[in-house]
């Protein structure tokens, strides 16, 4: 009944000696290599880990422990030419989660007690030959519809501005369309952009907003560049211009005669 560990296998590799010192060498504990000429149906399979804990007391079952240190650079797992699957034998992505649950399904934590942004998520596009106009990533929300179809419910787009010197150094400009479905279409709702019109300007720079309506461009135009609002075109004379006739509602029968409650021209 008193403690004890167990081992099925142990492995224990030590170089003692360093060697000639500048020649390039390997070391390995373990080296797996299967080839398989199977015909039909059949599965390759390099290692199979199989771990069931205790049904009784306290225990923890742990499929894999990976401990790397001590060298220049260390790589807890390098894996090449496949898709890795967690919660899912059948993964469709180079990294495919499936949850049953409705927690938490992936947790990012940094344990860094300073000042500095922690943690931090990069998307990269490290294409070699960037162009104006290229998508640079997006993330999309996917939801079932009453048919049991897939469908894109919700999408945040990124990409390099269509304009002219948008990858150029020094100019860069970028564009993030916030998209929603729309009687079955994703549709753009907000966009932020660089160039030549944007929607945000907290840092107070010359970036204008737009707001589309369903046949109107310019339903809503803020120049950032002028701090003047247009309502109807994109060039705003004054404070506030208004292309087009608009009607300030006095009493409730406003609407049926404008001509006599506050039609402005």
């Amino acid at each position: 009944d008193g403690a004890e560990d167990l081992v099925g296998l142990h492995v224990d590799f030590d170089r003692t000696v360093a060697g000639s010192g500048t020649a390039a060498h390997n070391d390995i504990g373990i080296n797996l290599d299967v080839n398989s000429a199977s015909l039909g149906t059949s599965s390759v399979i390099g290692m199979d880990i199989d771990v069931v804990g205790a049904t009784s007391g306290t225990s923890t079952a742990t499929g894999l422990t990976v401990n790397v240190g001590s060298a220049d650079t260390n790589y807890a797992a390098l894996l090449n030419g496949g898709n890795v699957g967690i919660g899912t034998s059948a993964p469709t992505a180079p990294l495919h989660v499936l949850d049953s649950g409705t927690g938490d399904t992936l947790i990012i934590e940094s344990s860094d007690a300073g000042a500095s942004a922690a943690p931090n998520i990069l998307f990269t596009r490290s294409s070699s030959s960037p162009d104006v106009g290229d998508q640079l990533g997006e993330i999309n929300f996917f939801g079932k519809n009453d048919a049991g179809g897939s469908h894109n419910y919700i999408r945040f787009l990124s990409q390099i501005d269509a304009t002219a010197g948008s990858k150029a150094d020094g100019t860069e400009a970028a564009k993030l369309f916030i998209q929603a479905s729309h009687q079955g279409t994703l549709r753009s709702f907000l966009s932020l952009e660089g160039h030549p019109s944007g929607g945000g300007n907290e840092n107070g720079r010359d970036i204008d907003t737009r707001i589309y309506g369903d046949t109107d461009s310019t339903l809503l135009y803020v120049n950032a560049g002028t701090d003047k609002v247009g309502i109807g075109l994109s060039g705003p004379k004054t404070k506030l211009t208004v292309e087009g006739a608009f009607t300030l509602k006095e009493q409730a029968d406003a609407d049926a005669d404008t001509a006599a409650y506050g039609q402005l021209w």
